[in-house]
């Protein structure tokens, strides 16, 4: 018995619409079978459509929605394309089936959920082992040719939400079934057993004895020889064959005259068959030459018809005066007085106003049908915009620090330092340098201190979240048609994706706007960089929360995507030039008793936005059930 191969699939990638290669995948059936059949499935297609979805179950034309340099490339959401669908061919969600397997190298191919159980046809490739992802996600396959165009997939610039600027997309897909050798071997061995059985029961009707055994060899003998002259002559006739057809097609090759120089070197049998008179003759080199005109006399020129020319013809005007100039006549002068003018009927018949002023009088709209058309809504006639503006959602911003955690991320610095204190040159720097330059000397060192990126994740994981704001998260899941959310904060990204992560509410969010972050080496160690560069006076060099929520708001609205209004939930310094951007169908949301309550009651009138503090997330839940309440009415 051989062993049991594995199961291989592929996709052809495309990115905007040009191909970038394929990939193969083994996936580990027997580790996870339901998972890998699941996957395999989808790639050939052959479960028809998805009992929710109602779409076909199937990776063809479906986007990589999602790419984070230096961790993973994901996709497999056929049904929305945005990571927010997608379904498995046993209809919605399945369970985790096995942990077993762990993320410890790259090119692994792993299920993405939306938590414990949740299953579907969303898939991510790792580009770095990520032992992160141990015991939430299960490992199925592992990526064995084409790592060069995951590579290419995941070099792709990304907007602030990870999301592809390039379209990436999956043009074709299936399951590749290797091919046996068994059917050529077999086919061998029945050969020379035909063979040994054909000479066998030759030997067997010759003579029976030592004789009918010599008679029979050289009966051997004999066939060999005939069969090796046979062979001989095929492979003559077939040179003969091909130096004939050679010399045909050097003859024809051959175009040129050769003309001896000395009457003593001529040589009948080289010269060419090519009788002068047959070349043509060489075309005379005219480019540079005018052409002649026209003769008209000629009887091939006779259908040409002369054009009329008016140069001597003058113009009049109706009162007589000569009409000089180029162009068209636009204006006809009045008569100079009424004997020289034509009669008063006719003057009736005909308006002096030249054609193109009256067709600009007729574009002309009364002030009264203006004015109508402007209060079609107060008469309740122009209802398709009012579902439209019905059917904008609502952008809810969060902050981080003191907002969605109950704490600042700042401290679990100090709480992973030995000693939990750092040295005072990195005390010195963190309170009187630029943030991003302390926080990068501080998990330096922390690294050297032998604390891993791991160690701060499991660490993150039981941090503890503002009062109320799980039960907010929950709400805004359930109506996600009415309510898009983002973060924007001047943390990392690391810190924000592990606590939303270990809360099981990451899928939530569209956007995480703040600082990225990635892990410098092996070890764990992890650096940080700023978001961008800015010239605003009042926000921290690293992060213009202003200016990166504008620019969120102008790529959405790029996309077709337009919000009623923004709803701003913050606490500190650094929302206070975000906040004031806002307009007046806004709502700013600072948390009671910080910073920013604080700084807005200092600036009375310069919010334009509806001000509402808050102490717990059931606080931001009721106001947004009220604004509910009020748009429905």
């Amino acid at each position: 018995m051989g062993v049991k191969q594995r199961t291989r699939c592929f996709f052809d990638i495309s990115i905007n619409n040009v191909p970038a290669g394929r990939i193969v995948f083994e996936l580990f059936s027997d580790k996870c079978p339901k998972t890998c059949e699941n996957f395999r499935c989808l790639c050939s297609g052959e479960r028809g459509v998805g009992k929710t979805t109602q779409k076909p179950l199937h990776y063809k034309g479906t986007p990589f929605h999602r790419i984070v340099k230096d961790f993973m490339i994901q996709g497999g959401d056929f049904s929305e394309g945005n990571g927010k669908g997608g379904e498995s061919i046993y209809g919605d969600f399945f369970e985790d089936e096995s942990f077993d397997l762990k993320h410890n190298k790259e090119y692994l191919v792993s299920m993405a959920n939306r938590g414990k159980d949740t299953n579907g046809s969303q898939f991510f490739i790792t580009t770095r082992p990520s032992p992160h992802l141990d015991g939430v996600h299960v490992v199925f396959g592992q990526v064995i040719s084409g790592q060069q165009t995951v590579r290419e997939i995941e070099s792709q610039k990304t907007d602030p939400g990870s999301k592809p600027y390039a379209d990436v997309r999956i043009v074709s897909c299936g399951e590749l079934v290797l091919k046996s050798k068994d059917k050529e071997k077999k086919k061998k061995a029945k050969q020379s057993s035909s063979s040994e059985t054909s000479s066998s029961s030759n030997s067997s009707s010759s003579e029976d004895g030592e004789e009918g055994k010599e008679k029979a060899k050289k009966r051997v003998k004999k066939a060999k020889k005939h069969g090796s002259k046979k062979k001989k002559r095929h492979e003559k006739k077939e040179k003969t064959m091909k130096s004939k057809s050679q010399e045909k097609d050097t003859e024809q090759a051959m175009s040129t005259v050769v003309v001896p120089t000395v009457a003593s070197d001529v040589n009948t049998d080289a010269l060419s068959s090519v009788r002068p008179e047959e070349i043509p003759e060489v075309p005379q080199n005219r480019f540079l030459l005018r052409r002649s005109p026209l003769d008209m006399d000629e009887p091939g020129n006779g259908n040409v018809s002369p054009r009329p020319c008016y140069r001597g013809r003058v113009f009049y005007t109706r009162s007589g005066r000569k009409i000089k100039g180029r162009g068209p006549m636009r204006y006809r002068t009045p008569s100079r007085s009424r004997s020289r003018s034509r009669s008063r009927n006719r003057r009736a018949q005909r308006s002096d106003t030249p054609p193109h002023w009256r067709s600009e009088q007729r574009r002309l709209r009364p002030l009264r049908d203006v004015l109508t058309a402007q209060d079609k809504w107060a008469r309740g006639e122009d209802l398709d915009n009012a579902r439209a503006t019905f059917a904008m959602k609502t952008l809810v911003v969060f902050d981080f620090d003191d907002t969605i955690l109950n704490g600042s991320s700042d401290d679990w610095l100090f709480h992973w330092a030995p000693g939990q204190s750092f040295p005072p040159r990195l005390l010195e720097l963190y309170k009187n340098g630029p943030w991003i330059e302390a926080l990068g000397a501080a998990l330096l060192f922390l690294s050297e201190q032998g604390v891993t990126g791991e160690a701060m994740r499991q660490s993150i994981h039981n941090a503890p979240l503002t009062p109320g704001m799980l039960e907010l998260f929950q709400f805004l899941e359930s109506n996600r048609a009415h309510y898009d959310s983002i973060v924007a904060s001047d943390s990392n990204l690391s810190f924000i994706s592990w606590t939303l992560e270990a809360a099981r509410v990451l899928s939530l969010f569209r956007a995480i706007i703040t600082n990225p972050s990635t892990q410098a080496d092996e070890s764990g160690a992890l650096s940080v960089s700023p978001f961008h560069s800015h010239s605003c006076p009042v926000c921290p060099p690293n992060l213009c929360k202003r200016r990166a929520l504008r620019d969120f708001v102008a790529e959405e609205m790029a996309r077709g995507r337009r919000y009623r209004r923004v709803i701003y939930v913050g606490d500190g310094n650094n929302d206070l030039c975000p906040v004031l951007d806002l307009s007046a169908s806004d709502v700013a949301m600072p948390r009671r008793g910080f910073v920013l309550e604080k700084r807005l009651a200092e600036k009375v009138g310069s919010c334009k936005a509806m001000v509402v503090p808050w102490d717990s997330g059931l606080d931001i839940q009721t106001l947004l059930g009220r604004l509910s309440d009020e748009q429905g009415k």
